[in-house]
């Protein structure tokens, strides 16, 4: 994020048409000083729009108070004065909010909301679409919508039931994880093994590089190459395929878990394992996991399939 907020500010300058690196230090030091102190920016996941918010914000400023005084010979002290400044209190809100709790957003999410909300099928379906739509918008995700969690209850309760009964049997059989975990993120969130898979097939030059470097990451649950790189974040063509598609693995996996078609997902497994053997391994090896999986996997692929051939269009085009 430090690192972003230099190279980010720094473009800004440029396309002004001003030379200061101060103001680039100045935003390298500052974000340095948020994420360090875990303030504000804590339990980081991409945080690419907070931090490119408050980057543009702080650059803008400073480059404003340089026009102000440019005419003047003490416009570079204004300039350091204000970045001083600025650093100053930053340091002064840590060190005074330090020793109080802070209460992170995506523990209290995970606690007050997710808890609730991972016990059904609705529920499971709305935070798949927020789980989407927060990573499409560059923010971070609470802990369990990021990587497969035994910790909450639902998880805990059909684990509990299948020590002494048949897994057919367990309190939560369309839950977090059995949906979810099981079937909603191969790759990643929004189902980037699909969007990845698209891009093999489809790309040619610099996307089918960047889809071949990101596809042993995505295998072990990491889609930030992807992300970053094709762009992926506030890419109106990718938000409508990046909600369907985890949102199909939902439903198929609903359906064929209510008519007992396979086994549910109940065992805990270590942690990062690939999400895409999730529902085989949680199942106790339930072979018909895997048929289910390759057929989710498929219609995601259709689902990314024209919004990808779009997005390649318009790059072709722009090229030309």
């Amino acid at each position: 994020m430090p690192l972003f907020a230099y190279f980010f500010s720094n473009q800004i300058e440029n396309q002004k048409g001003i030379n200061l690196p101060l103001i680039a230090l100045s935003n390298f030091i500052v974000i340095w000083l948020f994420s360090n102190n875990q303030f504000l920016l804590q339990g980081s996941g991409q945080n690419l729009l907070p931090v490119s918010l408050i980057v543009f914000a702080l650059t803008i400023l400073m480059i404003k108070i340089s026009n102000w005084h440019k005419a003047s010979s003490i416009s570079q002290r204004y300039l350091l004065s204000f970045c001083i400044l600025i650093i100053a209190c930053v340091f002064a809100i840590t060190n005074i909010f330090s020793n109080f709790q802070f209460v992170n957003a995506g523990q209290w999410l995970n606690d007050n909301l997710i808890s609730d909300l991972s016990t059904n099928f609705y529920g499971v379906a709305l935070l798949t679409v927020c789980a989407s739509l927060l990573l499409w918008m560059g923010l971070p995700l609470p802990s369990c919508l990021r990587q497969t969690s035994f910790s909450l209850p639902a998880a805990v309760n059909n684990l509990g039931a299948s020590l002494d009964k048949k897994t057919s049997t367990i309190p939560n059989p369309l839950s977090l994880h059995t949906l979810y975990d099981s079937f909603a993120v191969f790759g990643g969130v929004s189902m980037s093994l699909a969007l990845i898979i698209v891009l093999l097939i489809r790309s040619k030059n610099s996307q089918k590089k960047l889809a071949q470097i990101s596809l042993i990451p995505s295998l072990l649950n990491n889609n930030q190459i992807l992300n970053f790189g094709l762009p992926f974040f506030l890419n109106p063509l990718l938000l409508i395929p990046a909600i369907l598609a985890p949102l199909s693995g939902i439903l198929l996996s609903g359906l064929a878990l209510k008519l007992n078609l396979i086994n549910p997902a109940v065992y805990q497994l270590p942690k990062n394992t690939p999400n895409i053997f999730t529902a085989f391994l949680s199942s106790n090896g339930d072979w018909r996991t895997i048929l289910l999986v390759l057929l989710i996997l498929g219609i995601s692929v259709l689902i990314y399939l024209p919004f990808v051939n779009r997005l390649l269009k318009g790059a072709k085009n722009e090229n030309n």
